[in-house]
């Protein structure tokens, strides 16, 4: 290496790998603007772009929350696939957990 810094003969110094995905801002990515809860198909947009649940759908009347644009009858095709091959944290696991497991029907008995 030169004292510059700079790599001798082409040279490269072994840096650390950093990891494929960031997998929380991914996750971040993969969340309804309106209740938080995580995407999964189908995934309606607005005219920019912009993902929402289905379930929220109705609740914004056709005008999405980032931008006031109009929410379209298309849906994301490729954060639908996407999502597919996300493994989500648990639905419950951001609300009281102990409310869920007393009422959650997959408990053990």
């Amino acid at each position: 290496m030169a004292q510059n810094g700079t790599p001798v003969n082409g040279s490269v110094s072994p840096a650390r790998p950093s990891p494929p995905v960031d997998y929380p801002a991914l996750l971040k990515l993969f969340t309804c603007p309106v209740c938080n809860d995580f995407l999964r198909p189908p995934i309606p947009q607005c005219k920019k772009g912009h993902p929402l649940c289905g379930a929220c759908r109705p609740r914004v009347r056709g005008v999405c929350p980032l931008c006031k644009q109009a929410v379209t009858n298309q849906t994301n095709i490729m954060m639908e696939q996407m999502s597919q091959l996300i493994k989500f944290p648990c639905q419950h696991a951001r609300k009281e957990m102990a409310a869920h497991v007393r009422q959650c029907s997959f408990r053990p008995r």
